[in-house]
């Protein structure tokens, strides 16, 4: 399958009639669609979807979403526009021609409703050019070139890659990819015991003989049938039962293994609220301590600062030690009056001494200046003391509250830390228990249910194929029914032959499959990992060693591309079919914002290994991303267009070179 073009008629934001076609070229295979965000690089890759199978992801107003805004705005009551989108492709050498249109009618000016459902038309080219309707029903057509179910695998965004190897039928897809589809309708056609096969008619047309017998062992085979039916049915169901029980067990049992380290954090995280608290309040103590012995440390600290000027002051004017201590001015006058100084001498002859005994006088009591003076030093010295001991206090104080702070911030971070990741792992220990205990009686009692279905089943087979043994045992004795009982064991040798072809097809499929993922992955990813496959086709990464490993949103977008393109290589591979017959027919890739969570070292290599893989790659990529793809795309470019948003409502598709 090549996609040769896309049209658009007022689709979205694509207003008018807009089209690209896309490069065919074997060498040069990619298209490349540039655009900024929300310029409507989306809404292309989704086009392919809603033309296909009326599938998308628009939001809006239901189906009303698809049709232009500013088209829908214009329209007056009464009036009514279209939307549509059609492809062109080829399948297997025929050129076809689908279109789905979306009408829509305006009920009131300036806003539209669908009127009825939208039509999907397909035509096909013959080999001189005529286009002819399809015989087949357009959705049926359609689902023999791509089945809805694995278009997901090809056209895709971003997001959606995420999940390649996540589907729950990833085994049938991969059959259906390469090419056991018609095989698998071969074994339908033709299996017994389903209403309206190739052997359960031909058995319904066999005669009766004369005695009767067959008419008996017919309506016993009917009622047998009928009986292995209904137990299938059962199985079935309880298989369908048993596997959801299945997944919800392993999902509960991871969790449960997470229990411990949860349970660890929870008894981790009830120890730290108490320590937070005592934090808390002993901050807000030391707090109000702050505020207690603010005004003695500022009381201090300011006379502190008094006193050094002070103490300047006595040095500068040499008022220190001058006083005498034990005497005062009594005695100093009694001296002066008396004419003599302590030492004996006259005063009359030594006006010198004189003056230095009323000199004192000024420093002793009562006027006592020195004295005061040596008692204002000693003052001074107790300020100075006290205030080194409120600012080493206070500055305790203002310590002790930072570093509070900071042992509670570092509490409630590692708390927050905990509660992120119990929060992530399920933190409800009671309910991880209950759902553990809950899946796993379930899954056990619907094995139970399941395995007795498959054993009366089983009774049921063995009673049908009794009585069909009867029956070709009457009908040869009887040679009425002769060249129906050739015909029934022809259909059987077939039917048998289909279902071993089909399960040595599926096992050569999962070896291949394993064998493509392993180079394709590697190829891709930067580093050492090694990819495994089991048989219902869940991949897994593990190192060299053997143990598994986590995938990060980036790994897990690179093993997922490279499973996609592993499914592109091996349909491209099985193109001109084996001995068998069977032959796969190659698939386009059509891809968007496929780089989110992709490195550039990944990009680089993800970018030279899809044009190798996919017969036909067309992406839609931001500018950023385009400069790193662009060095690893030379020379398999064949189309570059590029989108141009004029508004929130309109865009313009543009080609450039290539």
């Amino acid at each position: 399958m090549l996609i040769k073009e896309l049209s658009l008629h007022n689709f979205r934001q694509y207003k008018g009639d807009q089209s690209i076609v896309f490069s065919q070229d074997p060498e040069k295979n990619v298209t490349v669609i540039l655009g900024k965000n929300t310029s409507g690089k989306t809404t292309l890759v989704q086009a392919f979807r809603w033309c296909l199978y009326e599938d998308s992801n628009f939001t809006g107003a239901g189906k009303s979403s698809v049709i232009n805004d500013d088209i829908a705005r214009g329209l007056r009551k009464g009036e009514d526009a279209t939307a549509s989108v059609r492809m062109f492709l080829v399948h297997k050498g025929t050129t076809y021609e689908i279109e789905r249109t979306a009408r829509f009618i305006s009920k009131i000016s300036g806003s539209v409703v669908p009127d009825g459902e939208p039509m999907l038309n397909m035509w096909y080219y013959t080999e001189d050019g005529q286009r002819r309707q399809t015989p087949e029903i357009p959705v049926h057509k359609i689902n023999d070139i791509l089945p809805g179910d694995l278009s997901e695998y090809f056209f895709f965004d971003g997001e959606k890659i995420s999940t390649a190897t996540n589907k729950s039928n990833v085994e049938g897809a991969i059959n259906t990819i390469m090419g056991l589809s018609p095989l698998s309708k071969m074994i339908d056609h033709f299996k017994p015991n389903i209403a309206k096969s190739v052997i359960t008619n031909l058995e319904a047309s066999r005669k009766d003989d004369n005695s009767g017998k067959l008419s008996d062992l017919n309506n016993q085979l009917k009622s047998k049938r009928n009986e292995h039916d209904a137990w299938d049915e059962k199985y079935k169901s309880f298989e369908e039962i048993a596997k959801t029980c299945k997944d919800a067990l392993d999902d509960a049992t991871r969790k449960m293994t997470e229990t411990d380290s949860v349970r660890k954090d929870a008894e981790r995280i009830k120890n730290l609220d108490p320590i937070i608290q005592l934090l808390d309040k002993n901050i807000i103590a030391k707090e109000n301590k702050i505020l207690e012995t603010f005004e003695n440390f500022l009381f201090n600290n300011y006379m502190a600062k008094l006193s050094v000027n002070a103490e300047e002051c006595i040095e500068t004017e040499g008022y220190s030690d001058k006083g005498i201590p034990g005497m005062n001015g009594e005695a100093i006058r009694f001296l002066i009056e008396s004419r003599t100084c302590v030492c004996g001498k006259s005063l009359d002859n030594n006006p010198d001494c004189e003056e230095k005994l009323r000199e004192m006088l000024l420093f002793l009591p009562p006027q006592s200046i020195g004295t005061q003076i040596h008692t204002l030093k000693n003052n001074i010295s107790y300020v100075r003391n006290s205030s080194k001991m409120s600012t080493d206090l206070f500055d305790h104080l203002i310590d002790e509250r930072v570093a509070g702070i900071g042992r509670k911030r570092d509490n409630e971070r590692e708390r927050d830390e905990l509660v992120e990741r119990i929060g992530k792992g399920g933190g409800d220990l009671e309910k991880i228990k209950k759902d553990y205990e809950y899946f796993s009686q379930n899954y056990k009692e619907t094995e139970r249910l399941k395995n007795d279905a498959m054993l009366k089943r089983g009774i049921a087979k063995d009673g049908v194929e009794t009585i069909e043994r009867e029956i070709e045992s009457a009908s040869r004795s009887s040679g009425v029914n002769k060249d129906i009982d050739q015909m029934i064991e022809y259909s059987k040798m077939l039917y048998l032959r289909a279902i071993n072809v089909y399960e040595k097809k599926s096992k050569e499929n999962l070896a291949y499959m394993r064998k493509t993922l392993a180079e394709v992955f590697e190829g891709m990813y930067h580093g050492v990992r090694k990819t495994e496959i089991s048989e219902n086709y869940s991949v897994k990464l593990s190192t060299e060693g053997g143990s598994y490993l986590d995938k990060s949103k980036g790994l897990e977008t690179v093993l997922n591309f490279a499973f996609v393109a592993s499914l592109l290589k091996m349909a491209r591979g099985n193109m001109t079919g084996d001995p068998e017959g069977i032959s796969s027919e190659p698939y386009p890739l059509v891809m968007d914002a496929v780089f989110t969570n992709t490195d550039d070292k990944h990009i680089e290599n993800i970018c030279k290994q899809f044009p190798l893989l996919a017969e036909q790659a067309i992406i839609a990529l931001m500018d950023k991303d385009w400069k790193l793809a662009n060095k690893s795309l030379e020379g398999h470019l064949g189309q570059i267009y590029r989108i141009e948003k004029k508004s929130e409502t309109e865009s313009i598709i543009i080609k450039e070179a290539a």
